[in-house]
């Protein structure tokens, strides 16, 4: 299996000492082989979701999800265009409230443990400082609001007290009546909180004696190192926070349609709909908890995969056992789906061929010069899209609900088996080798 993972990528690996190094024909790269033309970069896209981090053993899968991550982080040494790493789930919650401490709701209690903070900053330093690799947090995420703690009830008056008083009561007190809770979803948007965090220097730690500051796009919800030297720019800060948005955008219902590829995350039949917070929130308030990504992080999703050259997936990005918080993972795999079958391709040569009329319509007038770039510059590259990979127990297991498995090009059937080597681990086999006496 790890011989077909390594093929389905193209990974160039070296003989002799078993190691894997970059090279001219390292993977990568979109059509662009034209004499004269520019190549767009396609980097290989990685989507890492999951959880269980709030279980018995959740902090042990934690520090197993970083590993993975890290591993992972390897492969943009073999490719031409490096990495991008887009996180969902439970590990982007943490990472948000671990790292960037930003207000995100009901989180685990792993989240205050100085050790798990200490191991996420230093996970980041050791996945960013590769070259070409890039990281992205949600921008938004849909939310639940959790029912209130039960009250106390005043216990039922003692019969003997009763009797005493000469008030003998034979009926049962009456039962409490209890109003059902309705149940509320509500999308949040995180980019005002990301553009705080951005306004102050985060040091990840010291690498190559130099100290490594974490840089944000709190557009994109893009994570980057900035080595040596701090990216916050002096007098930036309530200034990047946008006003509030109106308007039906995005909200906790939406209108039906394919796997949520259009209109927002689908609520609960019994919730009640609530609009979105504004852009200048900071954050997820206390009593709700997140369970899915957002619209607007699923439509960064699609542009991403629209210029990457593949996929490697491992871990749901919303709370799968339950179906309305599987929009994102399935709008994910569908726009997976959409690219493996081409069908994005007729809907990329009608939008070239609209923006090349557009240029020669400009061209006629000077004072539409703007406009003409404008145009231009919104062509999506045509990049060839034929690696999509699913590694892991959990994703094999609900991937057949969300895609045919034969239109992937991987699927692993070896549970842990893969992610183990992912996270550097030895293979068991080879360590008997390697501990077998020459005698023996």
């Amino acid at each position: 299996e790890l011989a077909a993972f390594i093929d389905v990528l193209n990974l160039p690996l070296k003989s002799g000492d078993g190691s894997m190094e970059a090279s001219s024909g390292a993977a990568g790269g979109g059509d662009g082989a034209d004499s004269g033309s520019v190549r767009a970069p396609a980097p290989l896209l990685a989507v890492v979701g999951g959880g269980g981090f709030s279980d018995a053993a959740g902090e042990e899968a934690l520090f197993r999800k970083l590993e993975l991550l890290i591993g992972l982080a390897q492969l943009a040494r073999h490719e031409a265009d490096g990495l991008s790493i887009m996180l969902g789930g439970e590990i982007a919650v943490a990472i948000l409230a671990c790292t960037l401490r930003i207000p995100i709701g009901v989180v685990g209690k792993f989240s205050h443990r100085v050790s798990v903070q200490g191991a996420f900053r230093e996970a980041l330093l050791e996945i960013l400082r590769h070259d070409q690799v890039a990281v992205r947090l949600p921008i938004d995420v849909v939310c639940e609001e959790l029912p209130p703690p039960p009250q106390d009830l005043p216990p039922p008056p003692d019969p003997k007290e009763a009797k005493k008083k000469g008030k003998a009561d034979n009926a049962p007190p009456p039962e409490p009546v209890i109003a059902p809770l309705e149940k509320r979803t509500r999308t949040f948007s995180l980019r005002g909180a990301l553009q705080k965090v951005a306004s102050s220097p985060l040091s990840l730690g010291f690498s190559g004696g130099e100290e490594c500051f974490l840089a944000i796009d709190p557009e994109e919800g893009l994570l980057s190192l900035s080595v040596g030297q701090s990216p916050v720019a002096p007098g930036v800060g309530d200034a990047l926070v946008e006003p509030a948005e109106t308007g039906g955008e995005g909200g906790a219902t939406g209108d039906g349609g394919d796997v949520g590829l259009a209109g927002p995350p689908a609520a609960a039949p019994d919730a009640a709909p609530v609009a979105d917070a504004d852009v200048g929130a900071l954050g997820v308030p206390d009593g709700w908890i997140v369970r899915d990504i957002g619209e607007r992080t699923v439509e960064g999703l699609r542009a991403a995969l629209r210029r990457s050259r593949g996929v490697v997936w491992n871990g749901a990005l919303g709370k799968m056992e339950n179906e309305p918080w599987q929009t994102g993972t399935r709008s994910f795999m569908a726009a997976v789906e959409t690219r493996l079958s081409g069908e994005d391709e007729e809907e990329a040569e009608e939008a070239a061929e609209a923006a090349a009329t557009r240029g020669d319509e400009d061209e006629d007038d000077e004072d539409d010069e703007d406009d003409e770039g404008d145009g231009k510059s919104q062509v999506e590259p045509d990049i060839d899209f034929d690696v999509a990979i699913a590694i892991g127990t959990d994703t094999c297991s609900i991937l057949p609900s969300l895609i045919t498995p034969s239109l992937m090009s991987f699927v692993s059937q070896s549970g842990e088996g893969l992610l183990g080597i992912l996270r550097g681990q030895a293979l068991p086999s080879l360590l008997a080798c390697v501990e077998k006496s020459p005698g023996q």
